[in-house]
């Protein structure tokens, strides 16, 4: 295995070596956490200007860089930190011309800049008014800075929201209400970015992986007080992005300036203040405090700069359980009867408590001779009873809780290696511990289909631990009209999972008539025996070299080469994943308008947590002498099979077949095809418009497919009439799935002023695909994926997000009513998105043990038939500054989640039931089992110095 691994990275970095060779027709300026500036000094006539002193002065610190520009009158600056700046040129026998502009995470700028003859000019130095259009950026991106998220209501302050003012992102369709996502301990759903899953993005946090790779979702969450830029990469990104095919989340946090500024923050919510649920008509028991504190400054001037950021959250809120009181009583008399062993089942309201701690230090150090050291520590406890499992048709007993630990610490060093050269390294080690335990440990679990479900939760992991190591390098050079940059990246994971599944037993029933007399579905009882943890590591290594070309004044062209390899254990190393990326940034005439475009190959990482189940079952083998963890399933009509409650004390000899989880061991690693083009223009002096296409090509995404379907119904001691007959189910983790997405995109964008600014993004897509939001998923037909192909989970047609901010500065109120109005900010923000699809089954299961679908004419209905319903948000806040005294002042805000106080429905019950489709559905069929959440409103009080 470490002979293999040796050769696998020594290829790579020889593909790379090969790639950085070759590059020097190629070029990117777009870079992951920095921002850079490039541009061309010419004379009125039009001429270079050689030898030209060019600096750029940071203003918050007053840290500047220096160069000079080449025989092109060429200059770049490749790593700049984000924030305003002052940028000067100047030559003997010219007058100086200076610029100002604010660099946002990634942006590529391209200046043209003219020198007059000194005595022309009667100004000491020309100033030319700020540029806003990035001309020289190819790649497809949104990016929200302070000023917006500080105004922003967000309700939970969840910084992930902040990318669903981005158009083309949205919410993560997974059918839940549930808090934390599965194996996630970070709050939400997630985000879809072109429609594609969760598991195929990519979270980057200064420059470094923010991914847990074990479940393939955002790892260690950050407050919206350490931000301080927001930038969602859609399409087009660049050679220095990879493990990931669909979007890109780039967060970069705050650091230190010359002035020593803080805050302390504090946001309250009661459930005095909150509407009545839509669903139970009570106002459900709540209450949030959630406060913190930032400082930042000087240890040394214009030198040492710090920035430290703390944030708790103490939240007691109230989950629903939407099962029928009829139907739970009807569960509750059968399981006394029987003498089912775990807790009855309960249905309205349950508690959900958390408790959450952030801790961001950083500090930020300039040395002599152009070099710059970065060090961060990060922190994120969080505990939850019922986080994840309960709500909707599943009782508080279906949930596990959670108690999660991370500890971070990343490093930076910047060094100048002369006037054109720049030498990157950032490097970080993360430690993750995750307990997410069952809060039944009794059991068994039940599934009735559409009606409940309760007992021990079995679908995901009870522990996890993983370490992350990673080191990144990058060196950018300027060779005329050539900005060059390569780099080597390498990522390791050491995975421990502890995956005991239905070690309690598990009874899934179609309806509650069956369950009311014992008969469960076929393979419909299922339990767990033997070990529970399975370690990995999990080696990547990502290589780029690209260039970012300027053959003209007005024209960019991106070029550039990536290549990946992911190690996974048991599987051969797919070695073939080569990225070339393209890209141009076209600025015609007075560079106002900009016309970008883009065309590249992107490939995902593979979710550790399905190579996990296949080494804990088997070691990834169909060899029944390498049996770790034994599953089986048995149907009510075969041989030994368990009469419910009862569960097995250890398989049964001869009758009790194993299921096995196995991974192709040619797997591959999924990827996309993107293309994309955008227009973006322009409007005076601080706002553009922007319209794009983005099409999205999705292969060999990852799902599970049955290798030994059975053919007859399992019956007395026979084996389904299966292909092979020492075993039951084999589901083979594969490269089956694919996708393709189309979307028209529309962004008008307002940046801050002194009366406000607003973002409006509209997007309209389709999206289709033939696997579920989930690794994990299975096809209808494990011999015709094409009865799985329809509307994708996360096909979302129309998608509009308004954000907008009204102010009236203290100092501008007119005099009779500054004291009244003055100081006052009122902000809302709208998102409006139309319904997804959800899933329309028949409460019994397929032959090969999944979900069945309703059948017509001998055929299933598409998958995703059925159509949910739109959503409408409308939240508000409204704030008032209070000047306290000359460096002390208080923000005191009113903050109202769904103001309008829409029921906008989260999940529905999609179990059409036995009946005739479509007109016969069981009574329940379509229901709201989970709305989001009522009228709630937040009071806030910030203190600034």
């Amino acid at each position: 295995m470490q002979n293999r691994l040796r050769r696998t990275l020594a290829c790579a970095l020889l593909a790379g070596v090969a790639a950085m060779a070759t590059s020097a027709s190629a070029r990117a300026q777009e870079t992951i956490n920095q921002a850079s500036v490039s541009g061309r000094v010419t004379d009125a006539q039009g001429g270079v200007i050689p030898g030209a002193a060019v600096t750029a002065r940071h203003i918050d610190t007053n840290v500047s860089a220096q160069t000079t520009t080449d025989a092109d009158g060429r200059f770049r600056f490749p790593y700049l930190r984000l924030g305003a700046y002052d940028i000067t040129v100047s030559l003997s026998g010219f007058t100086p011309r200076g610029q100002t502009l604010t660099l946002r995470v990634g942006s590529a700028f391209d200046l043209s800049i003219v020198l007059e003859v000194a005595g022309l000019s009667e100004d000491v130095r020309v100033v030319a008014e700020a540029p806003i259009i990035e001309t020289a950026r190819s790649q497809v991106a949104g990016t929200v800075d302070e000023a917006e998220v500080r105004a922003l209501p967000l309700n939970g302050r969840n910084f992930l929201d902040i990318a669903l003012l981005v158009p083309g992102v949205s919410p993560t369709n997974t059918n839940s209400t549930q808090l934390f996502a599965e194996t996630s301990a970070v709050p939400g759903q997630g985000v879809s970015v072109g429609s594609q899953r969760n598991l195929s993005n990519s979270f980057i946090v200064d420059g470094l992986s923010a991914n847990d790779d074990a479940a393939g979702v955002s790892g260690m969450p950050y407050t919206v007080d350490a931000v301080e830029q927001f930038q969602v990469v859609t399409a087009g990104g660049q050679a220095e992005l990879g493990r990931a095919l669909g979007g890109y989340i780039n967060v970069v946090t705050k650091s230190g300036s010359n002035a020593t500024r803080g805050d302390v923050y504090s946001y309250w919510r009661d459930d005095r203040l909150n509407a009545a649920n839509a669903l139970t008509g009570t106002r459900l028991p709540m209450s949030q405090q959630q406060g913190g504190m930032s400082l930042g400054g000087p240890v040394r001037t214009d030198r040492s700069f710090y920035f430290l950021n703390v944030e708790g959250r103490r939240l007691n809120q109230t989950g629903v359980t939407t099962i029928a009181p009829v139907a739970a009583d009807a569960i509750n008399a059968r399981l006394q009867a029987v003498g089912y062993p775990g807790p009855l089942v309960t249905t309205g309201p349950y508690a959900n408590p958390v408790r959450s701690l952030n801790l961001v230090g950083k500090v930020d150090h300039v040395m002599r001779a152009g070099r710059q050291l970065t060090l961060k520590y990060s922190l994120y406890h969080v505990t939850a009873e019922n986080s994840r499992g309960a709500g909707g048709l599943s009782a508080p007993s279906a949930s596990s809780g959670l108690d999660n630990l991370d500890h971070g610490l990343a490093f930076s060093h910047t060094v100048s290696m002369g006037t054109h050269t720049v030498n990157e390294t950032r490097a970080q080690v993360v430690d993750s511990t995750l307990e997410a335990l069952s809060s039944d440990r009794v059991g068994p679990a039940v599934s009735i289909a559409g009606v409940a479900s309760f007992g021990t939760l079995s679908g995901s992991p009870q522990r996890r631990q993983n370490r992350l190591f990673q080191i990144v390098n990058s060196v950018s050079q300027q060779r005329g009209t050539h900005a060059l940059r390569a780099g080597a990246d390498l990522l390791s994971n050491d995975d421990t999972i502890n995956y005991p599944r239905s070690y309690r037993g598990a009874y899934t029933f179609s309806s509650l008539t069956n369950f009311l007399a014992g008969v469960y579905n076929t393979s419909g009882f299922t339990q767990t025996f033997g070990v529970a943890d399975v370690h990995q590591t999990n080696p990547n290594l990502g290589v780029y070299a690209q260039d970012a070309w300027t053959p003209r004044a007005s024209l960019t062209v991106n070029l550039g080469l990536r290549y990946d390899v992911q190690v996974l254990p048991s599987i051969r190393t797919d070695r073939n994943n080569v990225s070339p990326r393209a890209g141009l940034a076209w600025a015609p005439g007075a560079r106002r308008t900009v016309v970008r475009a883009s065309a590249g190959v992107f490939y995902d990482r593979v979710p550790l947590r399905a190579v996990a189940n296949a080494l804990l079952s088997a070691k990834n083998t169909t060899d029944l002498t390498q049996l770790q963890q034994t599953s089986v399933s048995l149907s009510p009509t075969q041989a030994g099979a368990p009469v419910f409650p009862a569960i097995l004390a250890a398989p049964v000899p001869s009758v009790t077949l194993v299921n096995l989880t196995t991974m192709d061991p040619g797997l591959r690693n999924a990827s996309s095809r993107q293309a994309s083009v955008e227009v973006e223009r322009q409007l005076g002096t601080t706002g553009t418009v922007s319209v794009g296409y983005d099409y999205l090509q999705g292969r060999h995404l990852l799902m599970s497919i049955n290798q030994n379907v059975p053919t007859c119904l399992p019956a007395g001691t026979n084996n389904g009439c299966r292909p092979v007959s020492a075993y039951a189910n084999n589901s083979r983790y594969s490269s089956a799935g694919h996708s393709v997405y189309h979307g028209v995109h529309v962004s008008l964008v307002q940046r801050p002023a002194t009366w406000g600014h607003y973002r409006v993004s509209y997007t309209r897509s389709s999206s289709k695909n033939n696997v579920g939001e989930f690794f994990f998923s299975s096809p209808i037909d494990p011999f015709d994926l094409s009865k799985d192909w329809g509307r994708s989970d996360d096909d979302q047609r129309h998608r509009l997000v308004i954000h907008g901010v009204v102010q009236v500065p203290s100092g501008r109120a007119p005099a009779g009513w500054r004291r009244v109005i003055g100081g006052t900010q009122l902000s809302a923000a709208v998102q409006a998105y139309s319904a997804l699809p959800f899933n329309i089954t028949s409460g019994v299961t397929t032959l090969q043990g999944t979900p069945g679908r309703p059948i017509v004419d001998g055929v299933f209905i598409p998958r995703n038939a059925g159509t949910g319903s739109a959503s409408v948000t409308v939240n508000a806040r409204v704030s008032r500054v209070v000047t306290l005294s000359s460096r002390v002042r208080a923000d005191v805000a009113v903050e109202a989640f769904n103001l309008l106080n829409r029921a906008n429905v989260v999940t529905r019950n999609g179990n059409f039931g036995a009946g005739a489709y479509p007109t016969a559905p069981s009574a329940t069929f379509g229901q709201a089992t989970g709305v989001a959440e009522s009228r709630a409103l937040q009071l806030a009080v910030r203190t600034r110095f």
